[in-house]
């Protein structure tokens, strides 16, 4: 008789459990919250209590939600999610962290893991000054640093500049890892500024960066204050004379402060010759004066046969430090009267005539005689033609 066969069977499911989060590394800010998520590949049922490490460090509440997932197939998908406070509390100790999201499989337990390290960065934008007067007279540069960025940023945005030749040059500048820093710049041309400036003195520029996956705004502002200084002599040209102190006013307009040192060329301050005021501000409106000593004159008309002599008044303004100047051309004269003889006989039956010579006199003038009074046609005045002696 045959042994008859008595067998049992067991079929068995083979399953290679993994876990991977991607990516391994990765650059997260504090403006916003981070979630990491690991997937569980090749697993045949729903896994609880996936666990997330570290997550239980003191710190600020809610910090760390945790979720399982739902199992479809053979994979689930767990996430742990870190929010923007936890973050900036991880900073303080650390740029980097490392997470770890683990699952225990078989009857041994066995460990399969997977993590992510994040660097925390919190990013910044800082114009300095926050507000600042600029002159029509030369380009103003804006620049906006940019600290605690991983790497270049592109395409910095400012606003409500567009670039565009002859008003505005964007440049984003070049990242410098060791500072983990970007200095970006807007330059504003002068003909921008003057045309800025005839809408409203004031205009308000922002530098803007987006960060994070949320593109959080990242900003900073510098309002500038626009000035188009000029500086005034009436009259350009003027004729002195050399008996009298003669006082030039040059009328600075459209100055955002007090100008200390007015600079007057060929003078300089001098006593008995030169006399230099700054002056004081109203509004925006200064007027400085140059006094030139009636000595002074007289020394000039020694030095220079035509008599004459330019002088400028000067202000720099800017970064670049603009010469904004005004100019008055003197000419000298130093007159005289001269009656010869200064004594004369003169009979009654006769007309008498005195003649008075006058020199160095800039036109023609009308001569005082005194006394004249007495009866009618008593007395006739010529005064004469202005002949030029120069030659």
């Amino acid at each position: 008789m045959a042994d008859t066969p008595i067998r049992a069977t067991q079929t068995i499911a083979v399953y290679t459990p993994t876990v991977s989060i991607t990516p391994k590394m990765v650059d997260v800010y504090t403006v916003e919250n981070h979630m990491i998520s690991c997937e569980l590949n090749d697993i045949p049922k729903q896994i609880s209590g996936v666990s997330w490490t570290p997550i239980n460090q003191p710190g600020p509440t809610n910090s760390y939600t945790t979720a399982d997932g739902s199992h479809s197939g053979v994979s689930q998908t767990s996430t742990l999610s870190i929010s923007a406070a936890r973050l900036s509390s991880l900073k303080g100790s650390g740029r980097s962290h490392t997470f770890t999201c683990r699952i225990n499989v078989g009857k041994s337990n066995t460990a399969i893991t997977a993590t992510q390290t994040i660097s925390i960065y919190t990013p910044t934008a800082t114009i300095t000054p926050a507000s600042t007067n600029v002159y029509t007279v030369d380009n103003h540069v804006i620049s906006c640093l940019l600290a605690d960025v991983p790497k270049q940023v592109q395409d910095v945005l400012w606003t409500p500049a567009t670039a565009k030749a002859n008003s505005y040059r964007l440049n984003d500048g070049n990242h410098v890892g060791t500072s983990l820093s970007q200095t970006s710049t807007l330059t504003i041309s002068s003909s921008q500024l003057e045309t800025l400036q005839k809408g409203s003195k004031t205009a308000t520029f922002t530098c803007k960066i987006h960060v994070g996956k949320s593109k959080t705004v990242i900003s900073d502002t510098q309002t500038i204050v626009i000035y188009k200084p000029a500086a005034k002599i009436t009259p350009a040209v003027t004729n002195v004379y050399a008996m009298d102190n003669h006082v030039i006013n040059c009328v600075l307009t459209d100055l955002p402060n007090h100008y200390s040192g007015v600079r007057w060329s060929p003078a300089m301050q001098l006593s008995n010759s030169y006399n230099l005021v700054d002056g004081n501000r109203i509004g925006t409106t200064q007027t400085s004066s140059l006094t030139i000593s009636s000595y002074q004159l007289q020394v000039i008309m020694l030095k220079s046969d035509s008599h004459t002599e330019t002088f400028t008044c000067e202000i720099f303004v800017g970064d670049s430090k603009t010469p904004v100047r005004a100019t008055q051309q003197i000419t000298i004269y130093n007159p005289t009267v001269k009656i010869d003889p200064p004594t004369a006989n003169v009979y009654t039956f006769d007309t008498h005539v005195i003649t008075c010579n006058l020199k160095d006199i800039p036109g023609q003038i009308g001569v005082n005689w005194s006394p004249i009074n007495g009866p009618v046609n008593s007395y006739a005045v010529n005064n004469g033609n202005l002949v030029d002696l120069s030659e």
